[in-house]
């Protein structure tokens, strides 16, 4: 395993999501995409999960527990933080009416199957389609106006394969609003650098073990979506 270094370029802001944004994350989307032409069609969702579980990258282990030396993505430099105002509207009787004429794929209703009504029906109170007023944060770089943000990330893993699932434009954006165009990685590099061997510990871990470490309840290993995953954890109050 060696000690890299991930410095990502990306235009239009980065927009950090609600936890911290890790860098064996990304490496276990990337490889569950470039391994699904070796499944079966339809697979369920432990098959899926699987497809992550044997990634060439270090772990750590400790009081039973483990998370992978790879460290969340954050900005490197000056950054300026900002924010951007936004606003969602539905047309309930136009949606409800091109869902009917399967114009739209509303759902997991799979266009020509019959609906139930509850298909159909468009809640703009809640859920996806609520109309929405608000605010979020944009960081951006702080150098010039219009210049490209660098993030960074760290990890103690083998080069060839971060570097097969990095370079291969499986992922294209970093952040949340990546439709609103934020977070578009124009570049990626990967160097080995032994600072990995220490800032690796950027991350969630079941383990305090930074001075500056704060209690919080998230996931600290892939799928982090996942509600089993989470627990009383730990990270830098740099990542908060």
């Amino acid at each position: 395993m060696t000690p890299l270094k991930i410095t990502f370029q990306v235009s239009g802001g980065f927009v950090p999501p609600p936890y911290p944004l890790h860098l064996d994350a990304l490496l276990a989307y990337a490889q569950t995409f470039d391994a699904l032409g070796d499944v079966a069609d339809d697979p369920g969702i432990p098959q899926l999960r699987a497809l992550a579980d044997d990634m060439p990258i270090q772990r750590f282990e400790k009081d039973g527990d483990w998370c992978y030396m790879a460290s969340a993505v954050q900005p490197e430099g000056p950054v300026l933080n900002d924010a951007r105002f936004y606003t969602q509207r539905m047309n309930q009787d136009d949606y409800s009416a091109r869902v009917g004429r399967e114009h739209i794929q509303h759902g997991r209703h799979k266009p020509g199957s019959p609906m139930e009504r509850y298909q159909i029906q468009l809640e703009t109170a809640r859920g996806v389609h609520r109309n929405l007023l608000g605010f979020y944060p944009v960081q951006q770089s702080a150098t010039s106006s219009g210049a490209l943000l660098t993030l960074v990330g760290w990890c103690i893993a083998e080069k060839w394969w971060v570097e097969d699932r990095l370079l291969n434009g499986r992922i294209t954006h970093l952040g949340a609003r990546r439709r609103s165009g934020h977070g578009k990685i124009q570049s990626i590099a990967i160097e080995e650098d032994n600072l990995a061997m220490s800032q690796w510990r950027l991350r969630v871990r079941p383990w305090k073990l930074l001075d500056d470490d704060l209690e919080i309840r998230a996931a600290w290993k892939p799928p982090y979506w996942a509600p089993e995953n989470r627990g009383t954890a730990f990270c830098s109050s740099q990542l908060i």
